[in-house]
């Protein structure tokens, strides 16, 4: 079977958990073979922990010159990832990006656009729409074997920051870097969820608070109240 080549940016918390699962042969059909961090000083330390078949480099430019990958995994902060994503689907790259697709959703759109000219794969890590447990729920909203969904209710409560997570890293908890909080950043994958098993809302009504328990000015708590087309309801907490 032939293995897609896979080239990684960042080798923060994702980007390794990425790497570790390709090179430990977690994904048959792919292979790690190129990385990028920032800087050529990362880029050697990231040469010294990789076997030497895995070609590091610490310029992004040069990284999609190399033409060592056909799939590039972007994990990195952010704010970085319009301007990269753009870079790799005009080098002709497909693309895995960590979510938020953008801080802006123009700029969100854009890149859909840009991958769909580009006749190129463009998906965004919502690894929960592929738990089991959700995939049967999904089936078993869409045959109706349960009946007709009037109410929901969803707390979500499990992915809690502290403090010091806000502390560690210049970027995070920031409008200008980080984008937003608890809705973009964390609850974004229960409200993925929310999307994929029950659909698109007509309505919503939201009650966010910012910096609530926390040092930052971003959302850190939110209620919303949505409708959907056929007069259901649910609430959302996060």
């Amino acid at each position: 079977m032939a293995q897609i080549k896979i080239g990684i940016v960042g080798l923060g918390n994702m980007g390794m958990t990425y790497a570790k699962a390709l090179l430990a042969g977690l994904i048959p059909a792919a292979r790690l073979t190129t990385i990028c961090v920032n800087g050529t000083v990362k880029a050697e330390k990231a040469s010294g922990e990789f076997d030497k078949s895995v070609q590091c480099f610490g310029d992004y430019h040069d990284f999609l010159l190399s033409n060592q990958f056909e799939a590039v995994i972007i994990a990195t902060p952010n704010q970085t990832h319009v301007t990269m994503a753009t870079a790799a689907l005009q080098a002709d790259k497909h693309i895995l990006l960590e979510k938020p697709v953008s801080l802006d959703i123009r700029e969100g759109y854009d890149l859909v656009s840009l991958a769909e000219n580009q006749k190129l794969t463009f998906a965004v890590m919502h690894h929960l729409r592929f738990n089991p447990q959700f995939q049967k729920l999904k089936d078993l909203l869409a045959s109706q074997e349960i009946g007709e969904i009037n109410r929901i209710h969803w707390d979500n409560l499990r992915y809690f920051r502290a403090q010091a997570y806000y502390r560690s890293s210049s970027w995070t908890g920031t409008w200008q870097k980080d984008g937003g909080g608890v809705l973009m950043n964390q609850a974004i994958h229960e409200l993925d969820l929310l999307h994929f098993l029950f659909g698109e809302p007509t309505a919503l009504l939201a009650y966010t608070r910012f910096g609530a328990y926390r040092d930052v000015e971003i959302d850190t708590e939110s209620t919303l109240i949505l409708t959907y087309p056929n007069g259901a309801s649910a609430t959302f907490v996060t």
